[in-house]
């Protein structure tokens, strides 16, 4: 974190020189607005201390330099008579340490810097819950595909069960028919058939060329239907 201090008066110097020893604290220096390069200041991570005596002596350069937009802003009084002037140039949102002890600059430095800590990694913490979102949000979606697909794996292995089945009864039918017994045959036809077609109810008719009529074999209805049909046969 860095301290810059804008000052010409000893006091704040030797004031601050020695407080930042214990705070880590770089300092800056300047007896000028114009001294402070603001673009390569971290606004995020300095504070800015101006004295009370270079206030007063520049009320329109404090101006420009508050608004900078420091994030963290303090003024110096050095004399408890510019307190009252000091507050009407730079306002109530900059903090006023008055007549202060290296052990207070030191104690509100070090406030400051922690501020500034908490600061940035709420924003590395955010950073990383953003990251952690933006994959949780990817493998959502990943997630989404694969139960799309696993369904229609499922859709498919059903499909396939079923013709296997079918294909299984088939196989079973023709050897059953193929025992060449007239009986077995046509209790097949009304019993098992029906089944590859998911009927539930069928019937068998001869056909009896010579009367030109089908004659009933077999049913499974639960009713009495016709023994016989006539048709028409062209001869």
């Amino acid at each position: 974190m860095d301290l810059y201090l804008l000052s010409d008066t000893a006091q704040a110097l030797s004031l601050c020189r020695e407080a930042v020893e214990g705070c880590h604290l770089a300092l800056h220096e300047a007896s000028d607005a114009d001294d402070l390069e603001f673009d390569s200041i971290d606004l995020d991570r300095s504070v800015l201390l101006m004295d009370s005596a270079y206030i007063t002596a520049c009320p329109d350069e404090v101006a420009s330099v508050l608004r900078k937009c420091f994030l963290r802003t303090g003024v110096l009084v050095t004399d408890e008579s510019h307190v009252e002037a000091v507050t009407d140039l730079v306002g109530e949102d900059c903090e006023l340490l008055v007549n202060p002890t290296v052990c207070t600059l030191q104690s509100r430095l070090g406030d400051w810097s922690a501020i500034a800590s908490l600061t940035q990694e709420g924003e590395l913490q955010y950073q990383q819950l953003r990251e952690i979102a933006d994959v949780l949000e990817t493998s959502t979606q990943d997630i989404t595909a694969l139960k799309q697909k696993i369904t229609f794996l499922d859709r498919q292995r059903k499909k396939l069960s079923n013709v296997l089945e079918t294909m299984n009864m088939l196989t079973k039918l023709s050897q059953e028919i193929n025992c060449l017994d007239q009986h077995e045959i046509i209790a097949i036809c009304v019993t098992k058939i029906p089944m590859l077609v998911n009927a539930r109810y069928a019937s068998l008719y001869m056909h009896n060329y010579e009367a030109g009529t089908l004659e009933l074999k077999r049913h499974n209805h639960g009713y009495r239907i016709d023994e016989t049909v006539k048709i028409d046969v062209e001869r």
